[in-house]
C-alpha cells in the first residue's frame, strides 16, 4: 500500500468517525465499508462497523466484524468488550463472558468490560460476580466504581456486613457518592439497623434530590419501622418521580394498608398485578366484578399458597352473596380443603401457565370463561376492596376453613398416643430460606427459640415443610429436645392432611409463613411472630383475618431472643385460657 493510499484510508476513516460521533450511522457505515474495500483487515474499520451495526440494532451482522477485529494481533480490550456486548445482546452469554474476561485480562481498566461482566453475571450468578469484583479490587483498590458494584452484590447475596466493609475501605473518596450512600443504606436495612439506614437514604436524597429509588427504599424502611404515615409520604414522592413504576405503586398501596387507610390502599395495591415479581398476563377474562349482580363470577388466583388461604377469608361472604354462581381458580393443593369449606362455590385447579418472551408468564382463561358462562371476573385478593373495606367487615370469631373429619380423627389418635399435656405445633422459619430471607433477618435462630422450648408440660409438633434434620440436631444440643415429626406426612404438598393435623392441635406457634395462615384460617389458637409490622395488620397491630391469632412483632428496638420471650408468654396465656388452668 502506497503512502497516498494509506492517507486516503485514514481520511476516510476519520470522516466515518465524524459521522459516527454525530449519530449519523448510515454515512459512517459507508465510510467504513470504503476503508474495508481498500483494506479488508483494517482493525479500526472492522471494529467501528461492528459498533455502528450494534447501535442500529443489527447484532447478527455486527458480530462477524467484531470477531474479525478481535482476531487481529495484538487483541484490543475495547474490541473484545464490544464483542461481549453484541454476544450478550444476542443471548450468547458464554461467548459474552469469554469476550469480557479476555478484555479484562488485557487491560482491566481501559474498557468497561469489568462493569459489563459484573452486570451480566449479577442477573444469574451473583456469587460469581461478587468474587470477580473483589478479586479485581484486590489488584486495583482505587476502582471505586467496582467497589460500589461489589457492595451491591454483597447485599444481593446476603452478605451485607461485607458490603459495609467494602464501602468503609473506600475511605473519604466515596463520601460524595450517592450510589455508595444508597448501597450502605441497603446493607444497614438488611442488618435491621433501620434508623441508620434511613439516615443514609436521606443523605442519598441530599446528594441526588430526584432519586426515586432512595425515596422508595426510605418508604420501605419507614414501613418496617412502624412509621406508616412517613412511609406513605416517601412512596408518594417516589411515585411522583417515577409515575410508571408498578413496584413503587404497589408499595404505596401496602403502606396505606399498614396505616389503616383501607379504601385507597386496596385500590392502589392493585398495581401488584403488574410488578415484575408476580406479573402474569391473563387473557380471555370478562369485565371486572365490582360487587353487583352477575350470572357467573370467575375468581382467579394470585400469589402464593399462604396468600390464597388468607384471601379465602372473603369466600364465606361471597358464597352467601352469590351461592352457586362462583367459580374459583386455586392452587391445586388447596382445592379439596377449599371445596369442603365452601360447598356452594366451585373450585378448579390453576390453569396452565405459559412462558413469554419477557420472562413472565401468560394464561388463557377463554376456554374456562366460555365453559362456565362467566360474565365477570376478579382476583381473589381484589375481593377485599369489595368485601373488606373496613375492619368491621372482618369476622370476629372462629376460622373459615373446615378440615377433613376422617383425617382429623386419625391425627387425634396419633396425638393422644404422644402422652398427656398440650400438643403445640411449631414452625420457626420459612421452608425456602433464600438469600433475601436470610439477609433480612426475618426469622430467629434456633437458640432464640429457648423460651418456647422451656414451656412446661407440652409436646412440640414440627410443622416445618422442608428438611429440618440439621435444625433438629441443633435443638437437641441446645434445648435438650426437639419437636416430633408427624409420620408419613408430606407437609409441603399434602395441605389438606396438614390442615387436619393442625385442627387437632391445642396451639400453634409460627413464624410468618403459610403455617400460621393455615392455623388462623382453621380457627386454631395461634401465636404468630414476625420481624416487622406488615400490611396484613391493616393498621390494627394484629391479625384481623384471624381472630384467634396473637401477633408478636420483634421490631427494631429488640432482638429475637426478647421477642421469643413474649411469644412464649402469649403461648402460655392462650394455653391457660383454653385448658382453664
Amino acid at each position: 500500500m502506497t503512502s497516498a493510499q494509506a492517507a486516503r484510508i485514514i481520511a476516510t476513516l476519520q470522516a466515518g468517525l465524524a459521522h459516527h460521533d454525530a449519530g449519523r450511522l448510515e454515512p459512517a457505515l459507508k465510510a467504513y465499508n470504503a476503508v474495508l474495500a481498500a483494506d479488508p483487515n483494517n482493525r479500526h474499520a472492522l471494529h467501528f462497523t461492528g459498533v455502528a451495526l450494534h447501535q442500529a440494532g443489527l447484532n447478527e451482522k455486527a458480530r462477524p466484524y467484531l470477531m474479525r477485529a478481535a482476531e487481529q494481533s495484538p487483541p484490543a480490550a475495547d474490541v473484545l468488550n464490544h464483542l461481549g456486548v453484541v454476544c450478550q445482546a444476542l443471548g450468547d452469554l458464554p461467548a459474552a463472558e469469554d469476550a469480557y474476561r479476555r478484555a479484562i485480562g488485557i487491560d482491566a481498566l481501559k474498557s468497561t468490560a469489568m462493569a459489563n461482566l459484573l452486570a451480566m453475571l449479577s442477573q444469574s450468578h451473583p456469587e460469581e460476580a461478587f468474587a470477580i469484583a473483589t478479586e479485581g479490587l484486590a489488584r486495583h483498590p482505587d476502582q471505586n466504581a467496582w467497589r460500589e458494584t461489589a457492595a451491591s452484590l454483597a447485599n444481593e447475596i446476603g452478605r451485607p456486613e461485607e458490603g459495609l466493609a467494602l464501602l468503609d475501605d473506600g475511605g473519604p473518596v466515596l463520601a460524595g457518592s450517592a450510589n455508595a450512600a444508597f448501597q450502605r443504606s441497603v446493607a444497614l436495612r438488611y442488618l435491621d439497623r433501620l434508623a441508620e439506614s434511613a439516615l443514609w437514604l436521606k443523605r442519598t436524597i441530599l446528594l441526588v434530590p430526584g432519586n426515586p429509588n432512595a425515596y422508595a427504599n426510605l418508604g420501605v424502611v419507614q414501613q418496617r419501622s412502624g412509621a406508616f404515615g412517613r412511609a406513605v409520604t416517601s412512596h408518594r414522592r417516589a411515585l411522583q418521580l417515577r409515575p410508571v413504576d408498578t413496584s413503587i405503586s404497589a408499595n404505596l398501596g401496602f403502606s396505606l394498608l399498614c396505616a389503616g387507610q383501607l379504601e385507597e390502599g386496596w385500590d392502589v395495591a392493585k398495581a401488584r398485578h403488574e410488578t415484575p415479581a408476580i406479573k402474569l398476563t391473563r387473557e380471555g377474562l370478562p369485565p371486572a366484578w365490582t360487587g353487583g349482580e352477575t350470572r357467573t363470577l370467575l375468581v382467579w388466583s394470585e400469589q402464593g399458597l399462604g396468600d390464597e388461604m388468607m384471601f379465602a377469608n372473603c369466600l364465606g361472604d361471597l358464597q352467601q352473596r352469590l351461592p352457586d354462581k362462583t367459580v374459583v381458580e386455586c392452587e391445586p393443593r388447596l382445592r379439596s380443603l377449599f371445596q369442603r369449606s365452601f360447598p356452594q362455590i366451585r373450585f378448579v385447579d390453576w390453569l396452565p401457565r405459559q412462558p413469554t418472551l419477557d420472562n413472565t408468564s401468560r394464561v388463557d382463561f377463554s376456554g374456562l370463561v366460555s365453559g362456565i358462562g362467566a360474565d365477570s371476573a376478579i382476583s381473589i385478593g381484589d375481593l377485599c376492596p369489595v368485601l373488606r373495606l373496613q375492619i368491621s367487615d372482618f369476622p370476629k370469631t372462629g376460622g373459615y376453613l373446615t378440615s377433613d373429619p376422617d383425617e382429623a380423627l386419625a391425627w387425634r389418635s396419633w396425638l393422644e398416643g404422644l402422652g398427656d399435656g398440650p400438643k403445640v405445633g411449631i414452625c420457626w422459619r420459612s421452608g425456602a430460606m433464600t438469600a433475601l430471607r436470610i439477609r433480612d433477618r426475618l426469622y430467629p435462630e434456633v437458640a432464640d427459640l429457648a423460651p418456647v422450648f422451656a414451656l412446661p408440660g407440652l409436646t412440640l409438633i414440627s410443622l416445618q415443610y422442608d428438611d429440618v434434620t440439621t435444625d433438629l440436631q441443633e435443638m437437641e444440643a441446645i434445648h435438650g429436645h426437639a419437636p416430633v415429626i408427624p409420620p408419613g406426612l408430606d407437609q409441603r404438598n399434602e395441605i389438606d392432611r396438614v390442615a387436619a393435623l393442625v385442627a387437632e392441635l391445642d396451639l400453634v406457634v409460627s413464624a410468618g409463613t403459610a403455617v400460621n395462615v393455615i392455623a388462623g384460617a382453621l380457627g386454631v389458637p395461634t401465636v404468630n411472630f414476625v420481624a416487622h409490622p406488615n400490611w396484613t395488620f391493616l393498621g390494627t397491630g394484629g391479625a384481623p383475618w384471624f381472630p384467634n391469632t396473637k401477633v408478636v412483632v420483634k421490631g427494631i428496638e429488640r432482638g429475637w431472643e426478647a421477642a421469643m420471650i413474649e411469644a412464649a408468654e402469649q403461648a402460655q396465656s392462650m394455653l391457660d385460657g383454653k385448658t382453664g388452668l
